[in-house]
């Protein structure tokens, strides 16, 4: 790192930093460096949630504190660093292909359910071919049956789509589809010259929280908060103004905010922290017997204006910066929100 640095004439963050680490008693080794750089600089890295960045610098600190920077300190500190970056990440993974594979033989049932109904139809009629008085008697037959066997299709068109586009724990849209229809409203936004704004939201400590009461109560944390806003997008939605809810991954959910000024987005935001703030859970399982009640949970929140000329970009931009907003709130003692 220092002969990197000796190149740099100006003044600049990394050279400011190394002079830091160097007085904070960080040794000359460029793996120490590079390692505290990195988590010096992890809020910057998009495809890790608040909760990681969170732990990373924890674990980062400690070895600050410990001064111990001997190559097994550096082995055990790198590769706590390592699982926690890699923890999540795969968990999501997996959790993305179960939905996917759910979804998969959700529409293969609903497509046999009809194919084998098709069956049955074609069946009736070479039965009933005989019984028939008349070929209009017939017709009227065929009709009334296809009729039936349409309005089905149609209601399965709607099942799939929903088994598509649903977070199946939240009943909130899941990140591809609401990542679709944000794209055709930036468009709109920008088009009708409105203000717009996007939310990222967290569930405060949902890691501890899964930890001491289990999977099944944490599922139904989130559920709840899925309830929460779909009922703040089925109340908020007008000719002027709109509220877009999705589940972005994890314990982590976006909102896009039509059609608001700054004082109406952060009263939004606001609304629905504190809302989730007054909320007293009670958990059941599976049978509906109760596990725990006067269970409460907090949010932190980001909040982040729309800029430029409603492409995809101001939208990446936006989100970009609501989650730096949104760390911003974590680290300033949680359930708070904070505009970038």
């Amino acid at each position: 790192m220092d002969h990197v640095c000796s190149e740099i004439k100006e003044s600049c963050d990394i050279k400011k930093l190394c002079a830091s680490l160097a007085k904070a008693g960080t040794p000359q080794d460029v793996r120490w460096k590079s390692l505290f750089l990195f988590v010096s600089f992890i809020k910057e890295i998009q495809f890790l949630s608040s909760a990681q960045k969170e732990d990373i610098q924890l674990i980062a600190l400690e070895a600050l504190k410990s001064l111990k920077f001997d190559n097994d300190s550096f082995a055990d500190v790198s590769n706590r660093i390592g699982a926690r970056v890699t923890s999540e990440s795969i968990d999501s993974v997996n959790k993305m292909f179960d939905e996917i594979v759910q979804a998969i033989n959700a529409s293969k049932e609903v497509i046999k359910k009809r194919c084998n109904n098709l069956v049955d139809f074609n069946n009736e009629l070479s039965n009933d071919m005989r019984k028939f008085s008349s070929i209009e008697e017939a017709v009227q037959f065929v009709n009334r049956n296809v009729s039936e066997f349409a309005d089905l299709l149609a209601q399965d068109a709607e099942s799939l789509d929903a088994i598509c586009n649903l977070d199946p724990l939240t009943g909130l849209r899941n990140r591809r589809c609401f990542e679709l229809t944000v794209e055709q409203l930036v468009k709109s936004t920008f088009e009708g010259s409105r203000p717009a704004y996007v939310a990222m939201l967290d569930v405060d400590n949902f890691k501890k929280f899964n930890d001491s009461y289990g999977h099944l109560v944490g599922d139904q944390v989130l559920r709840e908060v899925g309830n929460l806003l779909n009922e703040v997008e089925s109340k908020a939605n007008s000719p002027q103004s709109g509220f877009l809810a999705g589940r972005y991954g994890g314990e982590e959910f976006v909102v896009y905010l039509d059609g608001v000024d700054d004082e109406k987005a952060f009263m939004v935001a606001e609304h629905i922290r504190r809302s989730l703030e007054s909320k007293v859970f009670k958990a059941r399982d599976v049978d509906g017997a109760l596990l725990y009640g006067g269970l409460k949970i907090t949010c932190s929140i980001g909040l982040a204006k729309l800029h430029n000329d409603g492409g995809k970009q101001c939208y990446l931009s936006a989100l970009k910066r609501a989650d730096e907003a949104l760390y911003f709130s974590k680290k300033s003692g949680k359930n708070r929100t904070s505009v970038q």
